[in-house]
């Protein structure tokens, strides 16, 4: 009994992302990376420690994707992204800065197990109150689309971006990862 309802469970999840991912179809998405954080600062060589400011930092980032299935399984899209982070240190001034970026992107569902890889390219610039920097950056991650029902999935990923800035004739290079989770709505 158990492995039937295992099997039936597993058909249905297998028969529901089969039809989403199918050619012609549309793909909505929006996804969200929060990070709040509180910094104290512990110890600086020749400072007593009571004498150490307090340090506050958050950031927060919000991506809309959109995206058209040109072949079963395989979607090609357009994104935009907001990020802007903040952070306060005891006696000084706040220090905030926005980014905005916006680029394409290809999305692959393997077969029917909901994995998916994605490749993307960005560009944008980011504003933190001096002269503003030019971004570009190439993504790549991997995530699952958890179906909740026919249209609409919960999509944790992991990704790995490569960013280049440019601000005043310096180029600077960075590279990191991150999760986040979305939602996506297959029209």
């Amino acid at each position: 009994m158990k492995q039937l309802i295992t099997f039936l469970f597993t058909t249905f999840l297998v028969s529901t992302l089969s039809a989403q991912t199918e050619q012609g179809k549309i793909l909505l998405g929006a996804s969200s990376n929060f990070n709040f954080g509180s910094v104290k600062l512990t110890d600086i060589e020749g400072v007593d420690e009571s004498d150490l400011p307090d340090m506050t930092s958050s950031s927060s980032e919000f991506s809309f994707d959109g995206g058209y299935f040109v072949v079963d399984n395989l979607a090609l899209g357009l994104f935009i992204s907001s990020e802007s982070s903040k952070l306060e240190l005891e006696g000084e001034s706040d220090s905030e800065s926005s980014l905005m970026t916006y680029g394409v992107m290809a999305r692959y569902y393997f077969g029917e197990s909901g994995l998916f890889g994605e490749a993307s390219y960005a560009i944008g610039t980011q504003d933190d109150g001096g002269d503003d920097t030019d971004i570009s950056g190439l993504g790549i991650g991997v995530g699952y689309a958890l179906f909740l029902s026919d249209n609409i999935s919960i999509n944790p990923s992991l990704g790995y971006s490569s960013i280049k800035s440019e601000s005043s004739g310096v180029e600077m290079k960075m590279g990191g990862l991150a999760g986040s989770i979305g939602i996506a709505l297959y029209l």
